[in-house]
Formats: structure tokens, C-alpha cells, sequence
């Protein structure tokens, strides 16, 4: 599985879903954060199945933050399902006893109450094994529930200027510099806002490969937004982090950052990750 990541950083602008996941030992996706969580909720995955952002870590998608609002929601839909399904046989067997009369209808009520046993020791079996595996995932704690990430400030985000147009013949040459973004610093950094979760799991993975401790308390990220909105040339400006798997996995969530149309040149932006401990 291995070779599952190679090209990650050079091949960016492919499709849009940046989610993968396992089920039965085979890696799934990438597919977009709301198809998962469509699935989550249907049941087509477990609470305990492993997803990575596309470049990151697998973790339990019960510790994954940017699922946290989803996983009681799913744990409470799969007990409607389960109560629903048992309703359904209940009527079914009791039909067949009605219809089947004497000793067929008998048989096939005994039988029923056989499997619905089965099922029953087999649905417990399994939320013990569950129970069992969350209680053990708090003994690991809970790093990836915890927000590490925050973004500052508006006075954080700093927009570049450009140096005015040269001179025509004859005129003073000045130092004067102009801007020609039309954003401001609230909206850019209210955008990057929805997304905070996301980041916070970029950055949470990062940490835990950490092993000596040396992951600075900011890093400082610089990309261009264009007038249709687009993010373009995001970097970690830090030279330990300027390629590897943290700018893989931070770049994969700025290609799904989307701004408002806007009049005006390109925005470059440059503004500090704070990350706790």
C-alpha cells in the first residue's frame, strides 16, 4: 500500500475528494468529506472505520474532529435501523403463524425465535467488541478531538502590495505601493474559518509523527487568492515543512477553500497557523 501515495503533491488538481477509508483491509476514495459522511450516517461504514485525509494518517473515524457533530447522529440513526428491522420480523413470524397454521406455522415461529437469538448474541458481541475498542482509543486519548489549530486575528492576515506602475518620462520615481486586492482581511480569514477543522486534522497527524517534539508553536502559510475565488500556490513558508506530508495534506484542503468573485488582482496572503500542545 505503499505506492498508494506517490504523486500526492504533484498531482493536486485531480478530483476533489480528499477522504480515503478502509473496509475489509482495502483503501476506498478518495471521495469528498460529505459522500463519507453520507455513508456514516446510512451505516455503510462503522464508527470504527479507519479514513485519512488523502496524504495524512487512518484513525477511527470517531476521533477524527472533522466528524465529531456526525458520529451520535450515526449511533443513533443505526439504533432506529436495528429497531425497525427487529418490528419488521416480529410481523413477518407472526404472519406466518396466522397463515401457516398448526405445526408449519409453529415451526417456522420456533425458528424464527432461534435466529433472532443468534442475531441478538451477535449484535451484542459486537458493541461489546465496539465498547471495547473505544475504551481502549481513550486510553490512547483523545488528540484528535482536541482543536490544536487557530487562525488569529484579522490584524494576523497580511495581504501583499505590489510597488505602483513605473513613471512615464520625466516624472519623480517614488517608493509608493499600491494594492490591487480588493478582499479584506475579515473576509479571507472568516472563509479559512469553515475550514478550521480540517486544518486541525492536517496538523494533529503531523504531530503525532513529531516524535522529538520539534514542531514549532506557528507556522507561517503563504497562497494567492484569485477574483474568481480559487486558492492558488499555497506553501508552509518554514523550511522543514515546505514539502512533505503536512504540506501535502494542508494543500489538499486549501485547493477546497473557495472564495466569493471579487473585482481586482490576485490577493497574496500570508498569515500564521497557531498550533497548541
Amino acid at each position: 500500500m505503499a505506492d498508494i501515495w506517490t504523486g500526492i503533491g504533484a498531482d493536486i488538481g485531480r478530483a476533489q475528494g480528499d477522504w480515503l477509508y478502509r473496509l475489509g483491509g482495502e483503501v476506498r476514495g478518495p471521495i469528498p468529506e460529505k459522500t463519507l459522511i453520507d455513508k456514516l450516517l446510512r451505516g455503510d461504514i462503522a464508527l470504527d472505520t479507519p479514513v485519512a485525509v488523502e496524504g495524512g494518517d487512518f484513525h477511527p473515524i470517531l476521533r477524527v474532529a472533522a466528524f465529531r457533530d456526525y458520529v451520535e447522529q450515526a449511533q443513533h440513526l443505526a439504533h432506529k435501523r436495528a429497531s425497525a428491522k427487529v418490528r419488521r420480523t416480529v410481523a413477518f413470524a407472526l404472519f406466518m403463524v396466522a397463515a401457516g397454521g398448526g405445526g408449519v406455522g409453529w415451526y417456522l415461529y420456533q425458528n424464527y425465535l432461534k435466529v433472532q437469538a443468534e442475531r441478538a448474541a451477535e449484535a451484542k458481541s459486537r458493541a461489546e467488541e465496539l465498547a471495547r475498542k473505544r475504551e481502549g482509543l481513550k486510553k490512547l486519548g483523545d488528540m484528535e478531538l482536541v482543536a490544536l489549530v487557530s487562525l488569529g486575528s484579522e490584524e494576523d492576515v497580511k495581504i501583499s502590495e505590489r510597488r505602483a506602475p513605473s513613471k512615464r518620462k520625466g516624472e519623480v520615481v517614488t517608493d509608493e505601493f499600491v494594492s490591487a486586492c480588493e478582499r479584506g482581511q475579515g473576509e479571507i480569514l472568516a472563509t479559512l474559518q469553515k475550514h478550521l477543522s480540517k486544518l486541525n486534522v492536517c496538523v494533529v497527524d503531523e504531530k503525532k509523527r513529531d516524535t522529538q517534539g520539534l514542531m514549532p508553536s506557528t507556522l507561517p502559510i503563504e497562497f494567492v487568492v484569485r477574483p474568481d475565488g480559487k486558492v492558488v500556490d499555497f506553501t508552509v513558508a518554514h523550511r522543514h515543512y515546505r514539502t512533505g506530508m503536512l504540506n501535502n495534506c494542508l494543500t489538499r484542503v486549501f485547493q477546497q477553500v473557495r472564495y466569493p468573485t471579487a473585482k481586482g488582482s490576485n490577493c497574496p496572503v500570508t498569515l500564521p497557523i497557531n498550533i497548541g500542545n
